[in-house]
Parts: C-alpha cells; sequence; structure tokens
C-alpha cells in the first residue's frame, strides 16, 4: 500500500497520541466522529480519506488516502463542499 501523499508546502504539525484524560465536549465530538469513520472503515464503507486536523497548539496536519489520491478531481469537489459549508459556519 502506497503511503499518504504529503506535498504541503504549510506549517505541519507533529501530532502524538495524547495521554488518557477527561474529554471535553469538543474533544468527546471529535473522538466520536474519529471512532464513526473508523467503524464504517473496518466496514468497507469508507474507502477513502482527506483529513485536516488541528493540534491544541494551533499547528496542523493533513493527510489523503484510498480513494482521496487515486481520484483527486471528486475529492476536490468533496473538499469544495466542505469548504462552503465552513464558510457559512463562519458567517454565523
Amino acid at each position: 500500500m502506497q503511503a499518504p501523499k504529503q506535498t504541503s508546502r504549510l506549517h505541519r504539525a507533529t501530532l502524538h497520541a495524547l495521554p488518557q484524560r477527561a474529554c471535553t465536549s469538543a474533544d468527546a465530538d471529535t473522538v466520536e466522529t474519529l471512532r464513526r469513520l473508523l467503524h464504517a472503515a473496518h466496514q468497507g464503507q469508507v474507502v477513502g480519506v482527506a483529513v485536516a486536523a488541528i493540534a491544541d497548539n494551533g499547528s496542523y496536519d493533513f493527510a489523503f488516502t484510498g480513494k482521496a489520491v487515486r481520484r483527486p478531481v471528486f475529492m476536490r469537489g468533496v473538499l469544495a463542499d466542505m469548504d462552503d459549508e465552513l464558510g457559512e459556519m463562519a458567517k454565523e
């Protein structure tokens, strides 16, 4: 399997597993979303991702896997849709 493509010139964070601690509500939402996606991937329902992660120090990381790499034009459309949604959230 090919490693995720890493081509960003932007600042990238190195993310490490955090020690076990009580989750804040934002952390709990993040953990639940990741669990749901992981479960769907194990079931074969999620076959590619383009993910961006924000660390608590403000740095970030991103990766592309599976069909997100093999069908980049399609994934760019998905990310444009996500960008529109984030733009609406930013207006609120």
